[in-house]
């Protein structure tokens, strides 16, 4: 999963949101799935859009222009990762995984609050709800 949200974050950074973001959608490229020379390619474009770049620079004179970090752009009240825990592709804490793999990353940008205002918008305030709080959603038929 690292390498999809990595792969993603970069493609985001040069200005395209895939737009369909699935596990039907990525290839994993090589024949043992633990080897750290696995190669991640994300396929089928025909949803994508071009964007402004997704960098995470609070200052727009800032040369650097380093991409946002994916603690906030796969932030976990965002959704982004949903498809894939749906399918089993994650089975552990979202976003205490997220956040133990990039916190202190040079890759990234580093996390502000103007970057968490920017990225989070709405869900800006600490989530307060469980992760998963969707999943005791009932649907109530229609009673017309």
């Amino acid at each position: 999963m690292a390498k999809i949200v990595d792969a993603d974050s970069l493609l985001s950074s040069h200005g395209v949101s895939h737009g369909d973001l699935h596990p039907r959608n990525v290839m994993l490229c090589g024949s043992d799935l633990d080897d750290t020379n696995l190669r991640v390619v994300l396929i089928d474009l025909g949803c994508s859009y071009l964007s402004d770049g997704n960098s995470g620079d609070d200052d727009p004179g800032d040369d650097t222009r380093l991409p946002v970090s994916p603690v906030l752009s796969w932030d976990v009240r965002r959704l982004v990762h949903t498809n894939f825990e749906a399918l089993g592709w994650i089975d552990w804490d979202w976003q205490a995984w997220l956040e133990e793999q990039w916190s202190d990353s040079k890759a990234y940008a580093p996390i502000t609050d103007v970057s968490r205002k920017r990225w989070l918008g709405f869900f800006y305030k600490p989530a307060t709800r469980s992760p998963k709080w969707w999943a005791n959603w009932t649907v109530v038929p229609d009673q017309t």
